[in-house]
């Protein structure tokens, strides 16, 4: 049995998450979590590390073991050793892939809410975004295939980069959906590029579909991107897996790689990391925080119903990062963001940092002790209801 309900205090330590210039405020944004990661990969790092060898090295058979292994037992998808390629991170691997297999001018399209990240490669690269807005009915997120389709047609957009599980309405995208998204990319002539980073945590019995399990016309099209960051609490040792079935599109991406030496000049402590990550030593302890990240939703849905009414919980699918809806107190973001951070001491992710259809909307990040997530949940408490006494 592994304690996730004992806060550690991260101010003064660099965090950035935790780097808030008041120290009252309690950090609930940035995508990390407040547990210490899983003992097998701490083992993994203070071995290399007693070791006193840091030179050039090849990635160990053991690793591609683990990253197929993974695949196999958390998902059943075959994953060839051949498909696995890396980049020293997830935006790097996203703008490595826009660089691709598009041409500056070309358009990418995304769905939306999109994170701001992506809207910042996208335009470095000289590339323009297109967007797909999801539907919000009844607190759940669905695809516009109507819309979305328009958008190849109108745009042709050379690449369509996916988020799945999605940041930030956390839907886990269905079989269905993904196969419908496949067909549309293929008629268009799309490369789709799937972002599924938030993969490795789920909620009420939803599944996560590996774009590249969805059979031979994915894998004609498809790249995926993942790490064991997210889940592990491991984006200091930066690190991404890309996995590409297809020849063609692996050559050129390999290409790219090795024009910056990034396969050549791996960090072997992220290999270590990675290694350990996607081996059956961690199984465990990600399945104990799966359980302990479900009670802390149930908790946040069920107080914020109960105390906090005016906001409403889209409730995730997936991932550790809940979209709020905060419309019904009729701020605009700048009076939103007062809001939280000022008066309830509480550090979110803003809304409108996910495009106009953020705005109204908070993203709160639960991968916390519960009793740090019950006082943040006090505090916005006090702060609607100071509020609404004004």
């Amino acid at each position: 049995m592994f304690d996730f309900s004992r806060p550690i205090d991260r101010r003064g330590t660099g965090s950035l998450k935790w780097n808030q210039p008041d120290p009252a405020v309690l950090c609930m944004g940035t995508a990390d979590l407040d547990f210490a990661s899983a003992p097998a990969i701490r083992q993994a790092l203070l071995d290399l590390a007693d070791s006193g060898m840091y030179g050039y090295y090849a990635k160990p058979e053991a690793y591609y073991r683990a990253v197929t292994g993974w695949y196999d037992r958390r998902f059943g998808c075959h994953i060839e050793p051949q498909w696995v390629l890396n980049a020293p991170g997830v935006w790097v691997a996203a703008r490595m892939c826009i660089d691709t297999y598009s041409q500056p001018g070309d358009c990418v399209l995304v769905q939306a809410p999109h994170f701001s990240p992506i809207a910042r490669i996208i335009d470095c690269a000289g590339r323009r975004m297109v967007t797909n807005p999801m539907v919000l009915k009844d607190g759940h997120y669905t695809i516009d295939f109507a819309n979305f389709e328009e958008k190849l047609r109108q745009y042709r957009p050379k690449i369509y980069f996916m988020v799945n599980p999605h940041n930030p309405t956390g839907r886990a995208f269905t079989a269905g959906e993904l196969q419908r998204l496949v067909e549309l990319c293929d008629a268009y002539g799309a490369v789709l590029v799937a972002d599924e980073v938030h993969s490795n945590v789920l909620f009420d019995g939803h599944a996560h579909h590996p774009i590249l399990g969805l059979g031979q016309r994915a894998q004609k099209i498809a790249v995926l991107i993942t790490s064991a960051s997210k889940a592990y609490n491991i984006m200091g040792l930066t690190y991404a897996t890309v996995l590409i079935a297809d020849e063609g599109l692996r050559e050129q991406f390999a290409a790219a790689m090795g024009g910056y030496s990034m396969d050549f000049a791996t960090n072997i402590f992220s290999v270590a990391a990675m290694t350990a990550a996607y081996s059956p030593a961690c199984d465990q302890w990600l399945d104990e925080l799966g359980a302990y990240l479900a009670g802390n939703l149930d908790f946040l849905c069920q107080y914020i119903a109960a105390h906090i009414p005016a906001l409403q919980v889209i409730r995730p699918e997936s991932s550790y990062l809940v979209w709020i809806d905060c419309r019904q107190l009729g701020l605009p973001p700048e009076e939103l963001r007062a809001l939280f951070l000022e008066r309830a001491k509480v550090g979110l992710t803003w809304g409108e940092d996910y495009g106009p259809e953020g705005v109204g909307f908070e993203r709160i990040n639960i991968g916390c002790a519960r009793a740090t997530l019950e006082e943040a949940l006090a505090r916005i408490e006090r702060a609607v209801k100071a509020l609404g006494a004004q």
